[in-house]
């Protein structure tokens, strides 16, 4: 198996090297996998790799040598959308095209060089009405933490390929798999059931100079307000 190393800024191979180990944790979550590689110079912090034989894309975040081996250290490819942005509200129809308008203008077409990662494609496949915007903190969010909210409401999901010199990224919603057991059938038994499930739909807040208290409430759509709605609650 083979693992090549594009440049971060150009996304260009620089190199390719043979994997002696890895460990791998394709997720929509923030894991950190490892590549090994025979002792190099070539791979920085912020390098894309991709490991050809499991067909998995990633980010390099830390990089250190030790007795002839090189261990890279990567992040999923969403983490490419972590930075921090402030918030400023849009007009827009779809949100597939929101999505794509937020990437463009703060990635690909960003004004700052060192931001800017010409190299992007991003299409939108799919057109989804609705209102959503990101999750705010003191009026700044991330890209990545919104398209996970797309993809767990909406079912919107994002999808990366590359080429020589291009990341192409796609949005759209698709169908999930579903895989029913028919327990008529004689030869299943349910032996044991378990579920669980915890979301947290309301917060009290407590004004200590004032006595008074604020309710917020999580709505089936994501959103929060700080009212006490009969429809439409979590």
């Amino acid at each position: 198996m083979e693992v090549f190393i594009k440049d971060a800024k150009t996304f260009a191979t620089k190199s390719h090297h043979v994997v002696l180990d890895y460990d791998i944790t394709p997720s929509i979550y923030d894991t950190v996998s490892t590549i090994t590689i025979p002792q190099t110079e070539e791979p920085a912090e912020r390098d894309f790799v991709f490991l050809d034989g499991a067909k998995w894309l990633g980010i390099i975040g830390n990089v250190s040598t030790d007795d002839g081996r090189t261990t890279l250290e990567c992040s999923q490819i969403s983490t490419l959308f972590n930075r921090d942005l402030f918030y400023t509200a849009g007009t827009y129809t779809f949100l597939e095209d929101y999505l794509k308008t937020l990437i463009d203008d703060n990635y690909t077409n960003c004004v700052d060089t060192f931001y800017s990662l010409p190299f992007l494609d991003v299409e939108a496949l799919t057109s989804t009405t609705g209102a959503l915007k990101p999750d705010l903190e003191d009026n700044i969010y991330n890209i990545s933490s919104y398209m996970a909210k797309l993809r767990r409401i909406k079912g919107i999901y994002t999808n990366y390929t590359i080429s020589r010199t291009k990341l192409y990224i796609t949005i759209g919603t698709r169908a999930n798999p579903v895989k029913n057991v028919d327990f008529s059938n004689p030869s299943f038994v349910i032996t044991e059931q378990n579920f669980s499930s915890k979301t947290i739909s309301k917060i009290t807040t407590y004004c200590e100079e004032n006595g008074q208290t604020r309710n917020w409430v999580l709505l089936d759509n994501g959103s929060i307000v700080n009212s006490t709605p009969t429809a439409g609650r979590v």
